[in-house]
């Protein structure tokens, strides 16, 4: 949790995974509640102490927690709201293996092949509580019963812990280990001839899928490649002009407004990356927006002396609000219009878009 909040899904998806295998086992019952106290207890001492040496940590360095991804909202507010964002995790753990709200699935029939492993594993879990008799064990039964119906919110816990996020492939680590727990489960089938095909049927459409994922890999590490290309080429254009002006000196300050996804003059619907549809092939998130974010000065650092050898002297929004409401900025035209890059009270402003 302390490297990325989403982490916590894993832990938890391991925890109720053992849990679910241990009743279908027929372990003893005492022996399992004494696994889910151990579960809680390592839960609450680890938020305890992520809270600790978090706090002292901000305290030590004077620092504000950040809001990024939702990291600072995590508290009381989110316990109040439980009954309310219950639902919302079970829709996160429908939409990874269904739908393209997450990630693409219908372009590559992902959330097909998903379906098929579902319903297999459905009847697996069945056979093995009828032919390994676990029935006989009802306190066993029902609790695998809970453990299974609860465990699509161990999947989608960071709907919980950050509910005002949209959820991306990088929140999504925990969704990958339905693959192990399933195949652990084809373990526990009786070793028949129909059973072997349950594990054939599971086998290959996780071939597929992981074929699949390949695919996207690919697309949008092609996609990425290409945003990189036209970062690069702007930003020494960018230069370029920045150098032409008169009263250019390389002290000066230079403000970047907006966004390179957001210039209509460096919209991409018609270049080959849209054409072949890679971007819908692609995870999205990343491979869809400009390899710089919005007003993330470092990045634009490193690209301006990593790929044009200049070191400019960048300014913050925050740094220059007395420009930003001076007539001569609003006035200013986006690039690459002649009036989008010029200094203004001693300060280079290029004006990429709103």
């Amino acid at each position: 949790m302390g490297m990325y909040q989403t982490y916590l899904s894993v832990t938890m998806v391991l925890c109720i995974a053992t849990l679910i295998i241990d009743a279908l086992n027929k372990k003893d019952v005492k022996q399992i509640f004494v696994n889910i106290f151990k579960y809680l207890l390592m839960g609450i001492v680890g938020i305890v102490l992520f809270y600790i040496f978090s706090h002292l940590t901000l305290l030590i360095k004077n620092l504000h927690a950040s809001d990024y991804s939702g990291a600072n909202s995590i508290g009381l507010k989110t316990l109040l709201q439980l009954p309310e964002l219950l639902p919302e995790a079970y829709k996160s753990f429908f939409n990874y293996y269904f739908t393209d709200k997450m990630i693409p699935n219908t372009i590559w029939l992902t959330n097909f092949f998903y379906l098929i492993i579902f319903a297999t594993m459905f009847i697996s879990i069945v056979h093995i509580i009828i032919k390994n008799k676990v029935y006989e064990k009802r306190v066993n039964t029902i609790l695998a019963i809970i453990f299974i119906i609860i465990a699509p919110i161990c999947f989608g816990i960071i709907e919980i812990m950050v509910p005002d996020v949209d959820i991306h492939i990088l929140m999504a680590c925990s969704m990958i280990f339905i693959f192990p727990i399933f195949f652990k489960l084809l373990e526990m089938l009786p070793k028949t001839d129909v059973y072997k095909k349950f594990k054939y049927i599971v086998a290959f459409c996780s071939l597929v899928i992981a074929w699949n994922y390949l695919w996207q890999d690919n697309a949008s590490y092609i996609a990425i490649q290409a945003m990189q290309n036209q970062a690069e080429n702007t930003a020494l254009r960018l230069v370029t002009r920045i150098e032409q002006l008169d009263e250019y000196t390389p002290e000066m300050p230079v403000l970047l407004l907006g966004g390179l996804e957001n210039n209509s003059y460096l919209d991409r619907d018609n270049t080959s990356i849209e054409a072949k549809k890679i971007f819908k092939r692609s995870w999205g998130f990343i491979s869809e927006n400009s390899t710089i974010w919005w007003g993330n000065l470092d990045s634009w650092r490193k690209v301006f002396y990593e790929y044009v050898g200049v070191n400019l002297n960048l300014v913050s929004e925050r740094e220059c609000t007395d420009i930003l409401e001076s007539e001569e900025f609003k006035n200013m035209k986006y690039y690459p219009e002649k009036d989008s890059i010029k200094v203004i009270n001693n300060t280079v402003v290029v004006r990429l878009s709103d």
